[in-house]
């Protein structure tokens, strides 16, 4: 049993019955009166459901992993489809090159493993080949709102990240 990292806040609030209590008074608790769990003496949740083994593959391989077969099974199906423009499809083929590219750039600029970069994109499929091309060369990516302004770009360029990758 794995210790759930809402027992280590002493301080945060579930709602039992619509009105506040503390995390370690409860023994039966429902979020949302959707879902019941258990507390115990230590304030440790258990779940009436069968543990979720821990991964032992980086999250990026493993999406990766079955873009690449579903790439291989059908290589002209749709990946992501624009909700406002339908005929505009990437398929899994294009989407994994677009991943490929976005590391090989992270490697011709210089970034290395561990280093951090900042992206600026709208939430579309781009968002997700920046963040599996970066992890692919070893990096991660932070997300910054695009419509920030050009001064406060400059600060989080400056002060947060190494490198920024502007929206496509």
């Amino acid at each position: 049993m794995r210790r759930s990292m809402l027992s280590a806040l002493p301080n945060y609030f579930y709602f039992k019955y619509s009105s506040p209590v503390i995390l370690q008074n409860c023994r039966l608790i429902t979020i949302r009166r959707t879902h019941t769990k258990f507390v115990n003496e230590e304030g440790i949740i258990s779940s009436e459901f069968v543990p979720v083994p821990i991964a032992s593959v980086p999250v990026h391989d493993t999406l990766l992993d079955a873009v690449w077969r579903h790439s291989l099974k059908q290589p002209g199906k749709a990946a992501f489809i624009s909700a406002e423009y339908p005929e505009h499809q990437i398929s899994f083929a294009e989407f994994l090159l677009q991943c490929h590219s976005v590391a090989q750039f992270l490697d011709s600029i210089g970034v290395e493993k561990g280093q951090i970069a900042g992206v600026a994109v709208h939430n579309c499929w781009q968002f997700l080949a920046v963040f599996l091309g970066a992890s692919m060369q070893g990096g991660c990516i932070s997300g910054a709102n695009p419509q920030l302004t050009e001064g406060k770009k400059i600060g989080l360029i400056r002060n947060i990240f190494g490198w920024f990758l502007p929206a496509f």
